[in-house]
C-alpha cells in the first residue's frame, strides 16, 4: 500500500494506491465502487481494470463515459449493487477519544474483510427511491411560457458552474431557428468549427442525422400513442394544429407524422418558423439515435441555468411487446451537485 502524495511536511490523506493480486482480490469487491463505514465513505477505483473513475451518479465502475447511462428510476438500485456497508467504526490510535473510535472491530486485512463479507457482517446497501432524492421524473414535455407555467422552484446555478460540472463548452451555431439540430451535430461529432454559418460538409451531415432522427420518431409514433398519448397531443399542438374535441386517433398520428415528413425537407441552413423548432420530442429522438444522454441547459436572462436530462428506456406495451421510449428528467441542482 502506497500513497501517491508524500513529502516532508506530511501527506494528503484523500487518495491511497493499494495493490492486490487479482487472484487474492475478493470477488465481491470487483464490482464495488463505494464502501460506507460508520463515519467515512471510501471510493474505490479499480485503476488497472477501468481507465476512468466510477460513474458519479450510479457508481458503476465499468462505464467508460463520465455521464451515467442508467435511467433515473433505476439509479438507486444500481448504486446499491456497487455499494457495501460496514457497520464497524473507523480505527484510530486515540482509541478513546471524543468520537469513541475503536480499532478492534474494523477489518484491517484482506482476510478479515473476506471473513466479514462471508459471514454477513458487511452487506450491500439498501436502495432508496428516486423520490427520496428529490429527482423530478416526467414523461410529459415542459409547458411553454404561453401556458402560464409557475415560476421555477429549483434555484439553478450560473452557466459556468454547470459547464464545468458537465465538462461542456460553448459553441456558436447559425441562428436559423434550427440551431438545435446544428448543436446536436456539434455535440455528437465534438466539433466547434464550420457551424456559423454551417459549411457545406456540416450542413450535409447535420441534415442526414436530422432525417434519421425524424425517421425514428415517425417509426415510434404508434408506440408513443399507446403509452403516452398526451405527448402526441402536445406534439400535434406544437406542429400548428389546433386542439379539437372531434380529433380522431388517426389524425393524432398522421398530423405529427406529416409534420415530421415536412421537417425532412427543411435544410438546417434554412430559416424556419417556430413550429419547426427543436422541442421535447426531437430531443428524445436525438438521445435514442445517439444512444447517449442529452443535457439541455435552460439559461435565464440573469445567467442562471437549469438542466434537463433526456434519455431513453424500455417499456412494455399492452400486447407485451418491449419497445424503446424517450424520457425527460429535470435535474435537481441540490441533488446533482
Amino acid at each position: 500500500m502506497a500513497h501517491p502524495e508524500m513529502n516532508t511536511i506530511g501527506l494528503n490523506d484523500k487518495q491511497w494506491t493499494i495493490t492486490i493480486r487479482a487472484s487474492m482480490c475478493p470477488a465481491q469487491l470487483r464490482s464495488v465502487a463505494i464502501i460506507k463505514l460508520a463515519s467515512a465513505e471510501l471510493l474505490l477505483h479499480h485503476k488497472d481494470v477501468h481507465v476512468n473513475w466510477p460513474c458519479k451518479l450510479c457508481y458503476a465502475p465499468e462505464y467508460p463515459a463520465r455521464f451515467c447511462k442508467e435511467v433515473p428510476e433505476t439509479v438507486e438500485q444500481v448504486r446499491a449493487k456497487h455499494t457495501i456497508n460496514i457497520e464497524e467504526r473507523i480505527p484510530s490510535k486515540a482509541g478513546g477519544n471524543r468520537k469513541s473510535f475503536q480499532a478492534a472491530n474494523l477489518p484491517w486485512t484482506m482476510d478479515r474483510l473476506e471473513e466479514a463479507l462471508r459471514y454477513g457482517q458487511a452487506g450491500r446497501a439498501k436502495p432508496t427511491t428516486i423520490r427520496s432524492n428529490n429527482i423530478q421524473y416526467s414523461w410529459s414535455p415542459p409547458r411553454s411560457p404561453q401556458q402560464n407555467t409557475a415560476p421555477a422552484t429549483d434555484p439553478g446555478l450560473i452557466l459556468p458552474v454547470w459547464l464545468a460540472e458537465l465538462d461542456g463548452s460553448i459553441t456558436d451555431v447559425a441562428a436559423t431557428l434550427q440551431c438545435g439540430w446544428l448543436a446536436f451535430w456539434a455535440a455528437l461529432r465534438n466539433r466547434d468549427m464550420g457551424l456559423s454559418p454551417p459549411t457545406e460538409e456540416v450542413a450535409q451531415e447535420a441534415n442526414e442525422i436530422k432525417k434519421q432522427v425524424l425517421n425514428g420518431m415517425i417509426a415510434n409514433l404508434v408506440d408513443e400513442m399507446e403509452l403516452h398519448p398526451m405527448d402526441i397531443i402536445a406534439e400535434r399542438r406544437a406542429s400548428g394544429k389546433t386542439s379539437g374535441k372531434d380529433v380522431t386517433k388517426d389524425e393524432l398520428l398522421c398530423d405529427p407524422a406529416n409534420h415530421y415528413a415536412t421537417m425532412h425537407k427543411r435544410s438546417v441552413t434554412a430559416t424556419v418558423s417556430g413550429n419547426y423548432w427543436v422541442r421535447t420530442a426531437q430531443l428524445k429522438g436525438m438521445t435514442m439515435y445517439a444512444r447517449e444522454h442529452v443535457f439541455l441547459l435552460d439559461v435565464m436572462a440573469d445567467g442562471v441555468a437549469r438542466v434537463q436530462l433526456y434519455a431513453y428506456r424500455e417499456q412494455v406495451t399492452k400486447n407485451g411487446e418491449l419497445v424503446e421510449i424517450g424520457t425527460v428528467t429535470t435535474l435537481s441542482t441540490e441533488v446533482e451537485l
